[in-house]
């Protein structure tokens, strides 16, 4: 007899067409959990030019009234989300919360009220981490105080996060999963390098090193590329560098670039919504973060057979075997990010083999359907309790 059918109503500030990491996790989750028969729904805020209700793989998705800037529009959000809590509670079994911001709170507290089971999974760790920014302001602090107060179950992605949660939150309920991704979505296609390649008119035979992602502070890019910069007039051979995002900081690098006299290996381009045809483009994937969770672009990147180049903190020292599946570095060192980097100049084949590796460690450890498997076995826990 086939297991009883439930279902999850994840709560998420933004949601796709929004295509930030933790968005995109939570898009390619539900969608894997409503593969395996369980209900998704989710409560997120609206946005200009965006319905108000539709579905996107089969998840019905309610974008809720919020107005005003910055403090206003979140307690808007707030209220906006009490409502349709209260008054569609019992078409929900499960609250999934998406980051331990503002929403996780309200999503904490009815779910106590009506009885709900809530999870909520934490964002970064380190420097940048929810919690440790929350205990750094009055507000934050409040927050905490209540989270550890209402005692909802937190997932963490990392070792990393799961200490700090115990920190911050005490003894609470922690689950560690990490996130998913598609592997069928995302794979390597060594037919696709030159044709990707002409498409975004970067250099046939050039190592190419890639990012995707936001340019913020917290990516540490300028600092990075002019590393790499060194690196590379240093080995004399053809390499180039992808940035594909947006953010603020994207004058400081194209500065940093121009400084460093590498501008025409260094290329820009917007986000995209369909990575999986960029990522074939390159060898080498960079994730130089002062601090990560566990970056759906690294999981994605090596799902694509790319070998890696990252900083030494969060998901990324987890999910990359230095030395097999890729390069690590500390985030500080200049010496470290050029010595990785000449590595994969000085020996061009050593990308291929380490993205090789970099496969069958996803394939392993981080496929969308054994991340589903485990939240699905979470939820039915917390129902019979």
């Amino acid at each position: 007899m086939a297991e009883s059918s439930f279902s999850v109503l994840m709560i998420s500030a933004n949601f796709y067409p929004h295509i930030g990491g933790a968005e995109r996790q939570a898009l390619t989750l539900g969608t894997s959990l409503k593969n395996r028969g369980i209900e998704i729904s989710v409560f997120t805020q609206e946005k200009k030019g965006l319905k108000s209700f539709e579905e996107i793989n089969g998840i019905s998705v309610y974008r809720l009234r919020s107005f005003g800037p910055g403090l206003l529009n979140s307690l808007s959000f707030m209220i906006s989300l009490s409502w349709n809590l209260i008054f569609s509670a019992r078409s929900y079994d499960i609250f999934h919360v998406h980051l331990a911001s503002s929403p996780a709170l309200v999503a904490a507290f009815w779910g106590k009220i009506l009885r709900k089971p809530v999870f909520i999974k934490l964002g970064a760790a380190g420097e940048f981490g929810e919690l440790k920014m929350s205990s750094q302001t009055l507000l934050g602090k409040i927050k905490i105080l209540l989270l550890k107060s209402l005692r909802p179950s937190f997932i963490a992605l990392t070792l990393e996060q799961e200490i700090e949660a115990q920190k911050y939150l005490g003894e609470v309920s922690i689950h560690r999963i990490p996130n998913g991704v598609n592997l069928r979505k995302f794979r390597p296609s060594s037919t696709a390098k030159k044709v990707l390649r002409t498409k975004w008119r970067l250099p046939l035979e050039d190592i190419l090193f890639l990012y995707t992602g936001r340019f913020a502070p917290q990516k540490h890019l300028p600092f990075f590329v002019d590393a790499w910069a060194e690196a590379v007039k240093k080995a004399k051979v053809p390499a180039s560098l992808a940035l594909f995002g947006e953010g603020f900081e994207a004058k400081a690098i194209k500065k940093t670039a121009e400084q460093a006299g590498i501008s025409d290996r260094v290329h820009f381009y917007p986000p995209q919504t369909n990575l999986a045809a960029v990522y074939p483009a390159a060898d080498v994937f960079v994730l130089p973060s002062l601090a990560e969770g566990l970056s759906n672009s690294l999981l994605e990147a090596m799902s694509s057979g790319l070998a890696v180049l990252a900083s030494r903190v969060g998901g990324n020292a987890e999910a990359v075997i230095d030395g097999t599946t890729g390069f690590l570095f500390r985030p500080d060192s200049v010496e470290e990010i050029q010595a990785q980097t000449l590595k994969f100049l000085e020996h061009p084949r050593l990308a291929e083999e380490m993205g090789r590796a970099a496969r069958k460690r996803v394939e392993e450890f981080y496929s969308i359907d054994k991340t589903a498997a485990r939240y699905e076995t979470i939820y039915r826990l917390s129902l019979t309790h």
